[in-house]
């Protein structure tokens, strides 16, 4: 895996703004990092996931898909059948983005007709990504237990504390799912969000940091 990494926020069904941002120069010789949530809320979860197992098999210098809370809602609804969290997510903009006619039983129907790629990108995404240097992951990491690394801490957990106290973790920390309402990243020496309301808000920009540089890379919504 290359050095230089490229973070990208919480993408929520935006596949324009990440199709612009994958074309900024700033990526080019960079491991893309999705941070995950790149479904749901927004209007083409189907082509970001296009997009995404596009990544995945062929960006130059690899790319690796974080899970969020959001791709877990979907992975236990295609295992249980149990619809709740996932519509309680956003999950029904996911499901309209895959049909042009709304079939019978539509739920039933996107368990069925999901297709294979999108399921097996689902499945392989990463909890997290670490080095001597950083942590990466949708949550950031427990405050409680900072070696913790499993599902629960990594994707599933919300972690407010991480904000505003001392780190216990001795390296940077970046993460997405807490929405900076501001439109830009949250920013300190120990921990930087990405997630700034792409997908969740109509007007907001879709966020990368640079590393190990910690430069700001944004996409604005056109109009």
């Amino acid at each position: 895996m290359s050095s230089a990494l490229a973070v990208i926020g919480d993408v929520h069904g935006r596949y324009d703004l990440l199709a612009r941002m994958l074309d900024s120069r700033h990526l080019h010789g960079r491991h893309v990092v999705l941070v995950g949530d790149v479904i749901d809320r927004g209007p083409d979860s189907a082509k970001v996931l296009d997009l995404v197992c596009e990544l995945v098999d062929g960006w130059p210098s690899g790319a690796t898909l974080l899970r969020g809370n959001h791709e877990q809602a979907l992975l236990d609804f295609l295992s249980t059948g149990k619809a709740a969290a996932f519509l309680r997510n956003g999950g029904m903009h996911t499901v309209a983005s895959y049909y042009t006619a709304v079939p019978t039983n539509v739920l039933a129907a996107f368990r069925q007709d999901l297709p294979e790629a999108h399921r097996t990108v689902l499945k392989s995404s990463a909890t997290h990504l670490e080095s001597d240097g950083f942590l990466v992951s949708h949550m950031g990491y427990d405050p409680s237990d900072p070696a913790a690394r499993d599902l629960k801490a990594m994707v599933l957990d919300a972690h407010f504390d991480l904000f505003g106290a001392p780190p216990e973790l001795q390296k940077l920390t970046v993460c997405g799912h807490y929405v900076q309402r501001g439109g830009q990243p949250y920013v300190t020496d120990s921990l930087i969000c990405v997630d700034t309301g792409c997908g969740t808000f109509p007007d907001a920009p879709l966020s990368a940091v640079l590393l190990p540089e910690r430069t700001i890379v944004q996409v604005e919504p056109e109009g």
